[in-house]
């Protein structure tokens, strides 16, 4: 079975849209915490958290990265977003558009959110390290899925 018959099979299970579920609930988490700094993790190494909290905007952009690459592949939200409007046929062409619309939304919304948290503040660097991230995903899918 080759890589794209596997990433197919892997679309139709539960877990993966629990997955990403999770993904941008942990995503949400991060966000909304009155601290941004990765000190605040005991359990990551040292020099990670020498590295997140000395780079401030990198985490973002790898955040956003890591949890787009895995939702362009596995058809996610689009597929339920579909399914519960009632959509009969899914139109193959839109779903990484639409994924990519979703988590630039959900990026932007992320970062005005931080002005409602009193220990945080919107940065517009970090909201563009979130779309770098968003856009970086898509780039590598679109290369990859040609």
């Amino acid at each position: 079975m080759d890589v794209w018959e596997t990433v197919r099979v892997l679309r139709r299970q539960a877990w993966v849209r629990l997955a990403m579920v999770a993904a941008c609930g942990l995503l949400v988490y991060l966000t909304g915490r009155d601290s941004g700094r990765a000190a605040d993790f005991a359990f990551l190494p040292g020099w990670l958290v020498d590295w997140a909290d000395s780079h401030d905007q990198a985490p973002h952009f790898f955040a956003f990265f890591l949890v787009c690459l895995p939702a362009f592949a596995f058809r996610f939200p689009e597929r339920d977003v579909l399914r519960i409007a009632g959509a009969e046929t899914e139109p193959r062409s839109r779903y990484q558009l639409f994924s990519a619309f979703f988590f630039a939304f959900l990026a932007v919304l992320l970062e005005f959110v931080q002005r409602l948290i009193p220990t945080r503040s919107f940065n517009p660097d970090d909201l563009a390290a979130n779309l770098l991230g968003v856009t970086a995903a898509w780039c590598v899918w679109k290369i990859i899925h040609r």
